[in-house]
């Protein structure tokens, strides 16, 4: 029987400013189940790495967490709890991987302190010595040559790639079950990005951890991800098996952003507009401006519903009608 880890509920989140409110995720729901990836995609702007932030409790003012629910699996709703009870959660339990690696460190701490402020923050291997040698395994297992420099460095002597494995290094170092990275390969290049990558496949996957990946590379989604959360204007609008949505595309929006990908024996098509101003939550489809299909039913925003067993799409159109946009 699959061990589900992480089920989120109708999660909301706002960041609300003198003038006005944006309404930056409304309603997303998903899962991540023990050994898998289950990805997240959309353009810039339509919630993602906000969505995964109030999962985490890592949201700065104005951003606040409205309403929701996020089941961790034997610890209960993560949105309802004290920040103490959820900070002892993160690192031991959800490791998190930042977009932005060189943000995730202390710039004025040596790599090992930081590795040993880890460890102490939850009780683990409180002396040096024993803090130093878990370290220098952890940064062995995700590939980095000559540990012990590293260690003893600190972040600006690390390249992009090598500060991002640090990271990982940090994230996995309690062993968690979920591993949550939000573009963990941002800016890299490509021969790393895939070394990311396949690192956090192996040694997450391998050992019946999940991981919820936050990308806009629908390649990385297609080669590392057993299903697929698209979301677009803060709502999750098709979710199912990467092999289902990617073949058979059910929301028109989905279909856009495979045939704005170069692809052989397919014609490469536009995707017109952008996406709306959550200023206001939208009460027509969102997409609707944007979409070849549009049609008077999607003067009222739809409801996900399952097309398929474990597919959703959240649509107005019967099944395939929108598949002809890919």
């Amino acid at each position: 029987m699959t061990e589900t880890l992480l089920t989120v509920e109708e999660l909301a989140v706002e960041f609300v400013g003198h003038k006005s409110t944006v309404h930056a995720v409304n309603g997303v729901n998903l899962s991540v189940n023990a050994g898998e990836i289950v990805g997240i995609v959309g353009e810039s702007g339509c919630g993602k790495s906000t969505a995964v932030k109030g999962i985490l409790g890592l949201l700065q003012p104005p951003g606040k967490v409205t309403g929701g629910l996020a089941e961790f699996a034997g610890h209960g709703d993560l949105l309802a709890m004290k920040h103490k009870n959820l900070r002892k959660i993160r690192g031991a339990n959800i490791g998190y991987v930042a977009q932005n690696p060189f943000g995730s460190m202390n710039p004025i701490f040596s790599i090992e302190q930081q590795f040993r402020n880890i460890l102490r923050a939850h009780d683990e291997l409180s002396s040096k010595k024993l803090a130093r040698e878990r370290s220098l395994e952890m940064l062995t297992n995700v590939g980095i040559a000559g540990p012990a420099r590293v260690l003893d460095g600190y972040a600006h002597q690390l390249s992009g790639g090598m500060a991002q494995r640090v990271v990982i290094a940090m994230a996995m170092l309690l062993e968690p079950d979920l591993i949550i990275a939000d573009e963990p390969t941002t800016g890299l290049d490509v021969t790393v990005q895939r070394q990311i990558l396949d690192l956090l496949r192996d040694k997450v996957v391998d050992s019946r951890k999940g991981i919820l990946l936050v990308t806009h590379d629908l390649g990385v989604i297609a080669q590392y991800c057993d299903r697929v959360v698209v979301m677009y204007a803060g709502k999750v609008v098709e979710s199912g098996s990467v092999d289902t949505v990617f073949s058979d595309p059910a929301h028109p929006y989905t279909a856009a952003l495979l045939g704005a990908i170069p692809r052989p024996g397919h014609e490469l098509t536009r995707l017109r507009g952008s996406v709306p101003d959550l200023r206001v939550v939208p009460v027509e489809c969102a997409f609707r401006q944007r979409c070849a299909h549009a049609f008077d039913a999607c003067s009222v925003s739809p409801h996900l519903r399952e097309t398929q067993p474990r597919h959703l799409m959240a649509c107005h159109l019967p099944e395939g009608v929108g598949h002809g946009a890919s």
